[in-house]
């Protein structure tokens, strides 16, 4: 027996957004179950919905109950009443201790105000192997609890194969930034029954951020009960003729990340959350977004980024 047949034999349903993830609604109460490597992760309302899916399993596998969840694939998490929130303390100081930043000066920023990438020749005597060790670390930690080092450490990253003295400094100094601020954790605060879960994004573009190839790069975040789910910054894969397109296609790849978290969270809670605010700093991205006509500024777009046109139209 599978573990997901044996889930299914007991009434649960995996998401279609998320397969992962089994849900099972009895008598209007909801309980998930995330099978996350060889652990699993549950969530439910009511004690006894629970205990009947744990001793349905128990007749198939055996596996350990270890309580409320504190700890899990190098998150800590703290569960209080009214809210849920987790960072990565432990990881970082490992880290920290393992590079010899631990006692460096505290800064501030991700990476210095007046960084400029720079295409230079690979420095000689670089541990290239050491390099991606650190880039790698670096990036489990901004996936799982730090936004705010996602554009740095894609900056970084784009070095991976050819870094110079100065990448391998900037990789450093990003470690001790998040040494310095290992306590930062993101959090969710709980809606009540009469309220809805609030959601809103934000989305943003540098023109021509690239001096190589001219390309763009995009930025976004997305909340949901006031702590970010899902964030991105990554370099456009084409090349865009203004700020007003590279913004527009920032809102456009927003948009698609934005109906996968709401079909995830509807699919568990089978509530529809409403239209979901997306915030932009380009007046002319908006109206093109709002307004199907075609103008000098919009004939340059690509059809498949027009997906957001579709989806204000029908919110």
């Amino acid at each position: 027996t599978t573990f997901k047949n044996a889930l299914e034999n007991l009434g649960l349903q995996q998401l279609k957004s998320e397969p992962c993830t089994f849900k099972l609604i009895r008598h209007g109460r909801l309980t998930l179950l995330a099978a996350c490597t060889d652990d699993v992760l549950t969530s439910n309302v009511h004690t006894s919905d629970l205990e009947c899916v744990l001793k349905g399993l128990a007749k198939s596998f055996k596996f350990k109950d270890n309580g409320p969840l504190t700890e899990c694939l190098g998150l800590q998490i703290t569960q209080l009443s009214n809210s849920i929130s987790f960072n990565q303390i432990k990881y970082i100081e490992r880290l920290a201790e393992q590079y010899g930043v631990t006692g460096k000066s505290k800064i501030t920023t991700p990476l210095p105000g007046n960084f400029y990438q720079r295409y230079e020749s690979p420095s000689p005597n670089i541990d290239t192997k050491s390099y991606q060790g650190i880039i790698g670390a670096l990036n489990y930690v901004s996936v799982a609890s730090r936004p705010d080092i996602t554009c740095a450490l894609s900056l970084l990253a784009r070095k991976l194969t050819q870094p110079t003295e100065e990448h391998v400094q900037l990789a450093t100094r990003l470690l001790r930034y998040l040494y310095h601020t290992r306590h930062c954790r993101i959090q969710y605060k709980r809606s009540y029954a009469s309220q809805l879960p609030t959601m809103h994004a934000m989305a943003d573009a540098s023109f021509a951020m690239d001096s190589q190839t001219s390309k763009s790069r995009t930025g976004y975040i997305i909340f949901y009960s006031n702590g970010p789910v899902a964030w991105y910054s990554k370099m456009q894969s084409l090349v865009t003729t203004s700020s007003t397109e590279s913004e527009y296609v920032a809102l456009s790849l927003t948009s698609k990340d934005i109906m996968f978290v709401k079909q995830l969270s509807e699919e568990m809670d089978q509530l529809s959350l409403g239209p979901t605010p997306l915030a932009t700093d380009s007046a002319p991205a908006m109206r093109i977004a709002i307004n199907a006509s075609s103008s000098i500024r919009s004939r340059s777009i690509r059809i498949k980024f027009h997906n957001v046109r579709d989806l204000i139209e029908n919110k």
